[in-house]
């Protein structure tokens, strides 16, 4: 645990120097054109990786559909809404950028409700009603009428927040491989950036140290505290906790402008910051709150779910993974030859990805993480099991026992087993 919280700090601290080193990059290079540099270098950083962990090879697997989507995804989550921030960045202070851009968990509630049908509760619409209480702090605070290119930076940060705030949640309906989906989406951004910098501005050749911060920008920012994020996630014991730490970058992101810009830290805008933050942190505690005792996270994507089960006289592997909107659900046995295991397929079946995902769900799969059951004393034989799972876009689930089971567990096993033999 103390590892990830390592991981997890580590990130927040990168994360808060987004606005600053934006801001300074700014100075000297066009917005469109550092998004598109620096996207292309975690384009490239992303697929080195994804070659050498053999991500990449997915992408074999992958129809024209899906490369759309991918391609959708980036334009939208991460092309237009950096290009959004960063053209607020240069018209507002880094301070009042990043603020304003921490609306985009607010967002995530408001689509949440209206593309994924969660429902809108009053807690929810007290929460909204904070967070854009800030906006409004923040816009007026420094007294008489904002300025009209003041108001097209307020505007331009929040339809950041927007875009950020709908990809999230139409990236809980894709199920591809997110190392994948990131390369590609960071591809799309960089082609995009690049065309729209040839259109609409001048563009300047990058020299010197104003590559350490495109760098710092592209590979770090963009791509390596994505990784650490993943990692950190996947290996808490409570990821929720974990990820209330992403509430800190704000904060600290505001103190680093005032030292490194010289940026004037005023109490307007640390109110405005407390309002946003604290609808968030309303929403998040009070929905944990209110369903003390129940799962508070549930399955949203995986990338594959494996079940090993061993006994006397058989060995078996029953395995779901993704296919576009489908799910493939197998059962394969383990058939000695020689000095060789062979996994042979006994039955394949598929069925939608909302199936499978309710499944992992009413079974309660990530409550298994880290289950190690012990065989039972006296009892000479059984039934070994053990699970892996991927799922959410990199979160491992590990559990194993003998004889010795998670809640739920038959139910999942005979869950599989009659999806593959419900027909005969």
């Amino acid at each position: 645990m103390r590892k990830s919280y390592t991981y997890a700090g580590i990130t927040v601290l990168i994360w808060s120097t987004l606005a600053t080193v934006v801001k300074l990059a700014l100075a000297d290079i066009p917005p469109l054109e550092a998004l598109a540099v620096s996207s292309g270098l975690a384009f490239v950083f992303l697929l080195v990786l994804n070659i050498f962990n053999g991500s990449l090879r997915e992408m074999k697997g992958c129809g024209f559909k899906d490369f759309l989507m991918m391609a959708g995804l980036g334009f939208l989550g991460l092309f237009l809404y950096s290009a959004l921030y960063y053209f607020a960045i240069d018209r507002l202070g880094s301070q009042e950028a990043c603020i304003l851009n921490y609306l985009w968990p607010i967002m995530i509630i408001v689509f949440a409700c209206v593309i994924l049908k969660e429902k809108l509760t009053a807690l929810k619409l007290v929460a909204v009603g904070m967070s854009f209480s800030g906006i409004v702090v923040l816009t007026l605070g420094k007294g008489g009428a904002p300025s009209p290119d003041r108001i097209i930076g307020i505007a331009a940060c929040i339809a950041a927040a927007v875009c950020y705030g709908l990809f999230s949640v139409l990236n809980k309906r894709h199920s591809m491989n997110q190392n994948v989906t990131m390369m590609w989406a960071w591809f799309t951004t960089s082609v995009c950036a690049f065309a729209a910098s040839l259109i609409f501005e001048k563009m300047t050749p990058i020299v010197g140290v104003q590559w350490l911060g495109m760098t710092w920008l592209g590979v770090v920012v963009n791509a390596v505290a994505y990784l650490l994020w993943a990692i950190a996630l996947k290996n808490a014991d409570d990821s929720a906790k974990v990820a209330n730490l992403a509430y800190l970058v704000p904060f600290l992101s505001i103190i680093l402008s005032a030292v490194v810009l010289g940026e004037k830290l005023t109490i307007n805008a640390v109110f405005a910051l407390l309002l946003i933050v604290g609808g968030i942190l309303l929403q998040s505690f009070g929905f944990s709150k209110g369903k003390r005792g129940k799962a508070m996270k549930k399955i949203e994507s995986f990338e594959v779910v494996t079940l090993y089960e061993n006994g006397m006289r058989f060995s078996s592997v029953y395995e779901i993974v993704p296919r576009k909107e489908k799910a493939e659900v197998s059962k394969y046995e383990k058939r000695y030859s020689g000095e060789k295991d062979e996994r042979v397929l006994v039955k394949r079946a598929e069925i939608s990805a909302d199936e499978a995902l309710e499944l992992l769900n009413d079974c309660g799969l990530l409550s298994w993480n880290g289950f190690c059951g012990a065989h039972p004393r006296g009892v000479r034989d059984g039934i070994a099991f053990r699970l892996e799972a991927k799922v959410n876009g990199g979160e491992m689930i590990h559990a194993d026992g003998s004889q010795n089971f998670p809640k739920n567990y038959r139910t999942f096993r005979d869950g599989l087993y009659q999806i593959l033999f419900k027909n005969e």
